[in-house]
């Protein structure tokens, strides 16, 4: 018995093949990964410093410079590129393809580590980051109440959202946005500073050396040992205001010497109380107040534009993005009972509904393609049978692509997809050439 005899001769048996096609094919397809692309590995990796305060050449100059040229010389490397913005260094490492990444990471790490003592002090340590297209978030939140600040909204998104959205299945992290911490602002008078004889830098130096949380050292009494830390850091503001930053004289002692040495005359206030110690407060002002804002969640209402702090949530590497999402609009209502009265949770984009709309789009346009091919053929057949078994061909292939597609762990994505379409009109035309 041939190929082409036995399906004429074994009829229920391949009913119920195409049956249990049609079965698999479809638990396959509702099982899917839904992705708006593939997941596509690009030879780079992206090594980011933050240099608080400093302009773009002079990051170039101290940072770039030196980190490229030690960079450069990891295996496989293509091309090193950097950019410099206002306290911010982007370099981008392009590898040859087919490069072990996780490999060239390391090495990456290495290299940038030997360097690490010959950049300045205030730079921060790199962040070194692959990058993948689909790593992307997968909701944005958005956490805004009209009667607080962003700092005290930045801290109920960090100690209350983002801990409960993490714990979700398929989360891997949350990102906080826009949030503004709380912090002390001393605004220098340059007149007082050059009155007094002091410097911009000795004010920056008393600040930091007395503000200091460090370890002392250990202490043994008997058979007991204990570590000894020294707590220097400022309890208050008024701390920081009085801070001592120098002596200098006094306004009567200021005022004596110009008139004595005008006169020639000896001073009688001369070593009388002359030397005062100089605080933080008689050079500055001090005042408490908010970080630089860096980004900010709006929420659009019938009112006006609201400001917020904002979340970005992303799915694990392997997680179904549609059904990620899904889970978190499930959870936000039991979140929204555990905040604080008068704070709202609101949704700003989910990532999931262009996915799903998109998709939907081609399966729409895949369904009307095989349908208006059908009748197009059996216009043009006039034939009932032939129509029949074109048309019935057409949805047992998608269903078996299906089942070889979700086995070879493929995700249904706008590639995926377009192709299945092409394929389909394929199809079509082969089995008009073979009736």
């Amino acid at each position: 018995m041939n190929l082409f005899a036995f399906p004429v001769k074994r009829p229920v048996t391949i009913v119920m093949s195409m049956l249990i096609v049609a079965i698999v094919g479809g638990i396959s397809f509702w099982k899917m990964k839904l992705e708006l692309i593939p997941k596509i590995t690009f030879p780079n990796v992206m090594v980011i410093y933050t240099y608080e305060g400093a302009g773009p050449e002079e990051i170039e100059k101290t940072v770039a410079r030196t980190v490229e040229s030690t960079i450069k010389t990891v295996a496989d490397m293509k091309k090193v590129t950097s950019t410099a913005s206002e306290g911010v260094l982007i370099i981008n490492c392009e590898f040859n393809w087919g490069t072990d990444l996780a490999a060239a990471s390391v090495d990456l790490r290495e290299k940038i580590d030997l360097v690490r003592k010959y950049l300045p002090a205030d730079v921060s340590d790199p962040i070194i980051m692959r990058i993948d297209v689909t790593q992307m978030p997968v909701v944005f939140l958005s956490v805004d109440a009209e009667d607080r600040d962003q700092a005290e909204l930045g801290d109920i998104a960090d100690d209350i959202v983002a801990p409960m959205l993490e714990r979700l299945p398929g989360v891997a992290s949350v990102m906080v946005l826009g949030k503004r911490d709380r912090e002390i602002h001393v605004d220098v008078d340059r007149e007082k500073l050059n009155a007094y004889g002091l410097g911009l830098d000795t004010i920056t130096n008393m600040i930091r050396y007395e503000n200091l949380d460090m370890s002392a050292g250990n202490m043994e009494i008997g058979n007991s040992r204990y570590r000894i830390r020294a707590k220097g850091e400022f309890e208050n503001l008024e701390q920081m205001q009085n801070l001592l930053v120098g002596f200098g004289i006094n306004q009567v002692q200021m005022q004596s010497n110009k008139l004595m040495a005008l006169t020639g005359m000896a001073n009688p206030l001369a070593g009388k109380g002359a030397i005062n110690p100089i605080r933080l407060k008689d050079v500055a002002t001090v005042v408490e107040g908010l970080s630089d804002l860096n980004g900010r969640a709006l929420r659009l209402t019938p009112q006006g534009e609201h400001s917020g702090v904002g979340l970005a949530i992303m799915k694990e590497s392997d997680a179904n993005l549609v059904e990620v999402a899904r889970t978190v609009r499930a959870s936000l209502p039991k979140i929204q009972k555990d905040l604080p009265k008068g704070v709202t949770l609101n949704i700003n984009f989910d990532f999931s509904d262009f996915i799903t709309d998109s998709i939907n789009a081609l399966k729409r346009a895949a369904v009307e393609g095989a349908v208006f091919a059908v009748i197009i053929l059996f216009i043009f057949l006039w034939e009932l049978v032939p129509t029949l078994i074109i048309g019935v061909s057409i949805p047992l292939s998608l269903l078996f692509a299906f089942v070889c597609m979700y086995f070879s762990g493929f995700s249904l994505n706008i590639m995926t997809m377009g192709g299945l379409v092409i394929a389909l009109g394929k199809m079509v035309d082969d089995s008009i050439v073979v009736l």
